[in-house]
């Protein structure tokens, strides 16, 4: 998501990026179900 002028660690301090956030996340499950995005890949621990 991109709100602008609005630094990543900063979003909660501005009222209308922390009104705008939540119905974001909220759209990630129908977005994943539909296959526009993927899964975050993640780190495995190394095996030996």
């Amino acid at each position: 998501m991109e709100f602008g002028p609005v630094r990543r660690g900063t979003w909660h301090q501005r009222p209308e990026t922390r009104a705008r956030v939540p119905g974001e996340v909220a759209k990630l499950p129908a977005y994943l179900a539909a296959g526009y995005i993927a899964p975050w890949p993640t780190a495995s621990a190394p095996t030996k």
